[in-house]
């Protein structure tokens, strides 16, 4: 089935999210919302729900000694929001990052774009 649109209050959502990690999130919830829809239009409530689920995993990511807890997260949830974390500790630089997280920078990429290749 092809995607037509977006419900009008899913893409009023879209546009007035914050898009904290700018692009690249904007590109997996896309991709997401893609996977999640089962009809012509992506809805208002699949939009709402992962907007709610991202803006989790950046506070988490932005404060992860504040009761930060792993139940219920799933690995890919958990490997990103770790992996953002370190992003952010060294201001966006990725080779960095990729060095002081001990893998080489095709890994980090592919850690920060997973779930993106799903589709």
């Amino acid at each position: 089935m092809q995607l037509s649109g977006f419900e009008p209050g899913a893409m009023d959502l879209l546009v007035r999210y914050d898009w904290p990690d700018n692009y690249s999130q904007f590109k997996h919830v896309l991709q997401e919302l893609t996977i999640l829809s089962s009809g012509h239009y992506i809805l208002t409530h699949d939009v709402a729900d992962l907007l709610a689920r991202e803006r989790r995993m950046h506070r988490r990511s932005q404060n992860p000694s504040e009761g930060f807890t792993f139940a219920g997260q799933t690995m890919e949830e958990i490997t990103r929001i770790i992996v953002q974390q370190a992003v952010n500790a060294n201001g966006g630089n990725q080779s960095l990052t990729a060095k002081q997280l001990g893998i080489s920078r095709t890994t980090l990429w592919r850690m920060l774009n997973q779930g993106e290749d799903t589709k």
